[in-house]
């Protein structure tokens, strides 16, 4: 196999060649292409109405694209819709067993609450009972000391009546003992009289 020669081929036909600004592929220039305009006027006028079987044919694909679209929108809105009232049955659900824990809750705190206060009525009725006995058993107390200080009052005052009436006694059995001496002096007898 014989080696080519890069110097036998021309610069301008090689690949990597750079191809004048105004030449296309073709080897036209870009003022002998046909414009979109252009092509699309050729195009009508050389091509023959589109029957409507030809067009549903070609519309066709895109019109069940459309259709999945369509369905996969639906399916989707409606996966989302369930998710949603799923999310929010679940939340509802939730949201029950809270209220039902918390009023649980409040049920038993209430209870607490009412026990707790009739302890204090208790308590309250006891400490008034309380202070009564003791209101009685001062005033027994005061009736008690008021008694003691009666029946000393009342000895003392005997103790100094007696006291009074012996000294009677005494100054009258003395006044007595000195007129029955004066009787017996002067002879009088009362017994003859």
């Amino acid at each position: 196999m014989t080696k080519r020669d890069p110097s036998s081929t021309p610069l301008e036909n090689a690949p990597f060649a750079k191809r004048p600004k105004d030449q296309n592929l073709d080897g036209g220039t870009h003022s002998d292409a046909p414009t979109v305009s252009q092509g699309v006027l050729d195009e009508t006028e050389n091509c023959a109405p589109e029957s409507d079987q030809a067009k549903m044919q070609r519309l066709e694909p895109e019109l069940a694209n459309q259709k999945t679209l369509a369905h996969r929108e639906r399916a989707a809105k409606s996966y989302c819709l369930e998710q949603l009232d799923g999310t929010r049955t679940s939340n509802a659900i939730t949201l029950a067993d809270i209220h039902a824990e918390h009023k649980d809750q409040l049920i038993e705190l209430i209870g607490a609450q009412e026990k707790m206060q009739q302890q204090i009525r208790d308590l309250q009725r006891d400490i008034n009972k309380m202070r009564l006995e003791l209101v009685e058993r001062r005033s027994s107390l005061q009736l008690a000391d008021d008694d003691k200080r009666s029946h000393e009052h009342l000895t003392t005052s005997n103790e100094h009546t007696v006291k009074d009436l012996r000294a009677r006694l005494e100054a009258t059995e003395q006044a007595h003992d000195v007129l029955e001496m004066n009787t017996h002096e002067k002879g009088w007898n009362p017994d003859i009289e």
